[in-house]
């Protein structure tokens, strides 16, 4: 009898060994995933560190429900403020990186110094030229259509 509880000791314990060797494993593909984010962006990642924050349930590409690991981080682009950020993982793959609103930096002459302003992203103008559409002009241009209830 105590050789049974032996094992399952002994067996519990590498489970539990190999659970964070894997983590461990985890946690070095977030880190080197947002190292080449950042550096895309132009970014600093902050501490070279990404934080363990929560372990969830979610959805794949595929619709299949899978473990998720979501790890935070802090980044910079003046070196003055920190921003928050995470990215989920599917066990050794990457999911979604997700950043904080933040300034990017405009490149301009060497005498003009350097200027950060907030980049519009592509969602943020929908009209083709950019341009302020009345809601006026709008409805004429979408006639309204009717649906018709089913059943």
């Amino acid at each position: 009898m105590s050789s049974l509880i032996s094992f399952s000791l002994w067996l519990f314990v590498i489970l539990v060994l190999a659970s964070l060797w894997y983590a461990q494993g985890i946690r070095e593909a977030a880190l080197a995933r947002v190292k080449q984010h950042c550096t895309k962006l132009d970014l600093v990642l902050l501490d070279e560190y990404v934080a363990f924050q929560k372990l969830d349930w979610a959805y794949d590409l595929y619709g299949t429900k899978r473990i998720i690991w979501i790890y935070a981080f802090e980044f910079t682009v003046t070196g003055e403020q920190r921003y928050q950020g995470s990215i989920t993982m599917f066990s050794k793959n990457p999911g979604r990186i997700s950043l904080e609103p933040h300034l990017q930096p405009i490149t301009r002459k060497a005498s003009e110094g350097s200027v950060y302003t907030l980049k519009p992203t592509k969602e943020a103008s929908n009209h083709p030229n950019g341009q302020v559409v009345s809601l006026a002009d709008w409805r004429k241009q979408h006639p309204k259509t009717k649906v018709r209830p089913q059943g």
